[in-house]
Parts: structure tokens; C-alpha cells; sequence
């Protein structure tokens, strides 16, 4: 795929409702396109990928892990093929721990998990590590989760190897993704 230069790309902060971006859309169609970039709630970028089709921008779309969530992708249809989005999180994902921990959590909920999941189970993880080291109190915690990868070992959890760098910034390697065929899999 041949990446086009974005022009004008359109970041949309959170919003709690579905409203119409029409006029935000419509900057597309004047020039020679750009490539919209959505970092969204999950309703936001649904509508927005329905309302770009229904306006007919050729645009590629680009995103946050969001877009790649089932109900995202069930509520834009169609207008969601080609979308390409960064997340942590695919059942595509080969990787040994991955897979075993998606077969433990389908065993144990019956229900494949998704990103969302791996997230809550790595939050839960860090933090109950968090306790373990630094005691039950907010300044032990946040000592502990800021040095876990610098001063702590690092977590490992259900999606990577949980760090952080000095800046406590998370230190993960993030992976690309298209949804094709209403499914999303991994960008190659």
C-alpha cells in the first residue's frame, strides 16, 4: 500500500455522544485529500468512518486501537474496511504467552477476549504488584509502577512485558493492524 502525505489530518478529542462531524469531513473533499486520524471513543470513531463513507471521501483512515474493537467495527460496517490502527493486542498475534493466555481466558469466560481485556487484566497485574512491593498506600504504589522496568522488574502481563522508562513513560512494542473483511488482522 502506498501511503499518501496527509495534508490536513483530523484529531478529534473525546466526545460522550454520537454527533456529525460533516463539516470537519468536508475539509476532505476540497484538495487533494489527507488521511483522517482519529484518537477517539469507540462511538466517535464508528460514526465518523460511516460518515466518511456516506460523504464519499477516499480517504485512508488511521487510528488508535479503538477502531479495532468488534462493536466498533460491527456498527461502521462497511465503511471500517481498510481502516489501519496502532493497538497492543491481536488473537493473530503468535506469540506463546499470548496465545496462552487468550486460550485461559476463553476456557475460564467462554468468550474470546479483545483488547480491552488484556489491558484490564495487565492493570490489575501491575497494580496488585504494585501493593506486593511498595505497600498499600498511593505514594508506595506510585514509587513501585513509575520503577517497574528501571528500579522493579519488569511485569509480565496478558499483552507485553510491562515497563517503564525513566520518564514513566510505558516502554511496549506496539503493533499495526487493518480491519479486512470486517475482521481485524494484522498489518503487513
Amino acid at each position: 500500500m502506498v501511503w499518501h502525505a496527509c495534508r490536513s489530518c483530523l484529531f478529534k478529542a473525546w466526545r460522550s455522544h454520537l454527533e456529525k462531524y460533516s463539516s470537519d469531513h468536508s475539509r476532505f473533499t476540497r484538495g487533494k485529500g489527507g488521511c483522517p486520524f482519529h484518537c477517539f471513543a469507540l462511538q466517535r470513531g464508528c460514526a465518523d468512518c460511516r460518515q466518511a463513507q456516506e460523504l464519499g471521501l477516499d480517504v485512508q483512515i488511521l487510528g488508535t486501537d479503538g477502531i479495532g474493537h468488534p462493536e466498533c467495527i460491527k456498527v461502521a460496517g462497511k465503511a471500517a474496511e481498510g481502516t489501519v490502527y496502532s493497538g497492543y493486542f491481536s488473537l493473530d498475534d503468535k506469540r506463546p504467552y499470548i496465545q496462552r493466555w487468550a486460550a485461559e481466558f476463553k476456557k475460564k469466560y467462554g468468550t474470546d477476549p479483545g483488547l480491552v481485556e488484556g489491558l484490564a487484566n495487565d492493570c490489575v497485574i501491575l497494580v496488585a504488584k504494585a501493593i506486593e512491593l511498595g505497600g498499600a498506600n498511593r505514594e508506595g504504589i506510585a514509587k513501585v509502577l513509575a520503577g517497574i522496568g528501571t528500579t522493579y522488574p519488569v511485569v509480565m502481563g496478558a499483552l507485553v512485558e510491562n515497563k517503564f522508562d525513566a520518564n514513566g513513560d510505558m516502554v511496549s512494542e506496539m503493533l499495526m493492524y487493518i480491519v479486512k473483511d470486517g475482521q481485524t488482522v494484522l498489518y503487513k
